[in-house]
């Protein structure tokens, strides 16, 4: 029956998109479809908001985000066969919307990193729990159980760039296999035996920058990049003939070089420039960044922007071991949502928004926010204020105690383990006071906020027989 419903679904979202021909693009993320179309005029968009199973639907220009929640992987499979299935009746126009170049760059990084949370999520509860089990005497650091448990959490990190040139090369419509084959020279072992000698080396007569692109970001998204250009330019003056073999080798024998020479190098350079550029924000105003993440992780959520920032907290693990710009605010934002939602199904009368409510808070506890967020918090609104109030406050205490994460993972309850550094349990210990403060701060504001309005509709509704009766006697 589930799967039928599933169906229906994704049958319902294709008719009320205008079908598989006006859509340009399809991904998803861990709660929403994300989409290109064509010609967003036929889209029905308020008939894809009361399709049952929809929780909302933003929309950005020509692109479509439909928050659909935990069930979203099964519902994008089947609009795939759906679209694989069907042949376009039409030919819509095209008069795609112009968009900034920020936003477009800040889109693609998104689109790139989208597929690629899954694996890292992952990884990172490993190293997580990993961290639980030595900090509670479980498994023995120095034993060979915590050498191979840590390699195994490790590699979604250390290969990094194998996985984002998947990633870039479906992004920038180019051979996949190819992009994977650059990453793997940036790893190769040679290479690496180059740079731990410490000797100066050259290629083709020019002095090679050795640089370390294991756990790197935006040198492979670069190349890839990069790439796409120079396998189309070859693909155009290649005979059919021989482009199996010729077209990989000339891409190969062209981006290589410049990959190691120029992009790979300059990309490092900018990935280390940003973690700079925030290891200097925490030293100098490190109360800064907490307070104001904590505070609009949720506009970022809705617009799905938060994405956009991964590379600079990748290139924070990858350069100083640890990041501060999007755990703990994240982490508390999305324990705020929780408590608000909370204190409202605490408190509400109406059964409908009760059946929401419930439900939605502990799937916010667990990390996944947008049920809360568009089912009660901006629904209602005030419980969104209180919300990024009680992130805020979390956010001071994060910037007074340098709160960190040592890996990523989800922004649920579930991620506390990814506090616990080299230096104890104090990390921790602040982390878990940080999320004190958020849950009791929303929780609060929400329940009284909530007792206010209550007490106003009483006092409404208690005058007007008074109002009423004095109407008709005049």
């Amino acid at each position: 029956m589930k799967r039928i419903q599933t169906n229906d679904l994704a049958s319902m979202i294709l008719e009320a998109l205008g079908g598989s021909s006006n859509i340009f693009s399809l991904s998803h993320c861990m709660t929403r479809l994300r989409l290109d179309v064509k010609n967003l005029d036929v889209v029905k968009v308020n008939q894809l908001k009361t399709l049952d199973g929809v929780i909302n639907v933003v929309l950005q220009q020509t692109k479509i985000q439909i928050v659909i929640g935990p069930k979203v992987q099964q519902v994008y499979e089947q609009l795939e066969r759906l679209r694989d299935q069907s042949t376009p009746s039409m030919v819509i126009s095209s008069h795609q919307r112009k968009t900034s170049l920020i936003s477009q760059i800040l889109d693609t990084i998104s689109r790139i990193f989208t597929p690629v949370i899954g694996a890292i999520a992952g990884a990172g509860m490993i190293k997580a729990l990993l961290a639980l089990l030595v900090a509670a005497n479980l498994i023995d650091k120095t034993g060979q159980n915590n050498y191979v448990l840590n390699f195994i959490g490790d590699a979604a990190f250390y290969f990094m760039p194998v996985l984002l040139a998947m990633s870039a090369a479906k992004q920038f419509k180019c051979n996949a296999y190819l992009a994977v084959v650059l990453a793997g020279i940036l790893l190769h072992p040679h290479l690496v035996e180059l740079k731990s000698a410490g000797e100066a080396v050259t290629f083709l007569g020019i002095p090679m920058v050795l640089a370390s692109y294991s756990a790197s970001v935006v040198p492979m998204i670069l190349i890839t990049w990069v790439m796409s250009f120079v396998e189309k330019t070859v693909k155009r003056y290649t005979p059919k003939s021989i482009e199996i073999f010729f077209v990989p080798m000339v891409v190969l024998l062209v981006m290589a070089p410049l990959a190691l020479l120029a992009i790979g190098p300059l990309g490092t350079m900018a990935g280390d420039l940003l973690a700079s550029l925030f290891k200097i924000l925490d030293q100098k105003v490190g109360w800064i960044l907490p307070i104001m993440m904590g505070m609009i992780c949720p506009l970022l959520v809705m617009t799905g922007m938060h994405y956009s920032l991964l590379p600079i907290q990748l290139a924070q693990y990858a350069t100083l071991g640890y990041a501060t710009l999007m755990g703990l605010p994240m982490f508390a934002s999305n324990m705020a949502q929780a408590a608000a939602t909370f204190a409202i199904y605490c408190q509400t009368k109406d059964r409908s928004l009760k059946a929401i409510a419930g439900p939605s808070s502990l799937t916010a506890f667990m990390g996944i926010t947008e049920p809360a967020m568009y089912g009660v918090t901006l629904r209602l609104k005030y419980p969104l204020v209180a919300a990024m109030i009680g992130g805020g406050c979390a956010g001071i205490w994060a910037g007074l105690t340098n709160v960190r994460t040592y890996v990523s993972a989800t922004s649920g309850i579930l991620s506390l383990p990814v506090y616990i550094g080299e230096d104890g349990l104090s990390n921790l210990i602040n982390a878990i006071i940080c999320i004190i403060i958020s849950m009791t701060v929303s929780f609060s504001l929400t329940f009284f906020w909530t007792l206010k309005k209550q007490r106003e509709e009483a006092c409404v509704v208690s005058q007007s027989p008074s109002i009423l009766k004095t109407s008709l006697e005049n």
